[in-house]
């Protein structure tokens, strides 16, 4: 037998219509299970409703406040010794790679200027192969092309800069409309 139904309407917080208080009280003369829960059901009731209100101790306000503000304070005081602490090692540990760094120049700042001189001199060699790859790639580019046909290109390019300026000025100008 199902007995879902009928501990769902035994368990119901809502009012019960006259058809399943009827089938609810036809199944509870016939199953003892379903009985048995209604008869804790109505002695938890009863507990409750005829049961003293005890209060709490006086003080009680002020001491869980008192609790509650000792244990904000310990909270915080762990935040900012944690937030300390792990500043604290964060600054100590960029101090050693500083000085890490560093240390090079007060052991031998002569090795350490030639060190620099030497990248120095090293960008501008490298600066300096950069412009003659370049201008001889152009130098071969500009031999194998004809002159008339860099005009060419140029007036193209130029016709297409003034197409583009056109169009653009067309997108972006107001549309007027005449009635």
């Amino acid at each position: 037998m199902n007995h879902q139904f009928f501990e769902t309407l035994l368990l119901s917080d809502t009012e019960l219509t006259e058809a399943e208080s009827a089938m609810l009280q036809d199944h509870l003369q016939t199953c003892r299970a379903c009985r048995q829960l209604s008869d804790a059901l109505k002695d938890v009731d009863n507990l409750f409703h005829n049961s003293a209100f005890v209060a709490p101790r006086p003080g009680f306000t002020h001491r869980w406040e008192d609790a509650l503000a000792a244990d904000i304070k310990k909270r915080q005081r762990t935040q900012v010794f944690s937030i300390t602490f792990i500043g604290l090692v964060s600054i100590a540990a960029l101090f050693l790679l500083l000085g890490f760094t560093i240390l090079p120049i007060f052991i031998s700042p002569i090795s350490v200027l030639w060190a620099e001189l030497f990248g120095i001199v090293t960008w501008f060699s490298a600066i300096e192969g950069i412009i003659n790859l370049l201008s001889t790639l152009f130098q071969a580019v500009f031999s194998l092309v004809p002159i008339s046909m860099w005009v060419a290109l140029t007036f193209a390019f130029l016709g297409l800069c003034a197409v583009w300026v056109v169009a653009f000025k067309q997108v972006t100008s107001p549309r007027r409309l005449s009635i």
